[in-house]
């Protein structure tokens, strides 16, 4: 598993790590959107308002996060047994 680090952080490949860990990793990164909290407390419509903020996206076969949040991420995978390689840069 390579997690690459430049101006984000790319996780990749995808098919390799067990799917528990990436489950853990976009769950660590899915929060609350308080745009859409407010509309609902408020009684208006949510059609076009997501639930979810999502701090993460899927590109091919990576997993593409914010560049903050690698050094959390290397300890996640980490506890959960794969070996990782870091390479720093494009």
């Amino acid at each position: 598993m390579i997690i690459r680090i430049d101006s984000l952080a790319h996780l990749s490949p995808l098919s390799q790590p067990p799917g528990a860990l990436i489950t853990q990793i976009k769950a660590w990164l899915t929060f609350n959107n308080p745009a859409f909290l407010e509309k609902e407390r408020r009684g208006f419509s949510n059609w076009d308002t997501p639930r979810e903020i999502r701090g993460y996206e899927a590109e091919a076969d990576d997993l593409v996060l914010p560049q903050g949040t690698a050094r959390h991420m290397v300890s996640m995978i980490r506890q959960a047994g794969p070996h990782c390689q870091i390479v720093i840069g494009p």
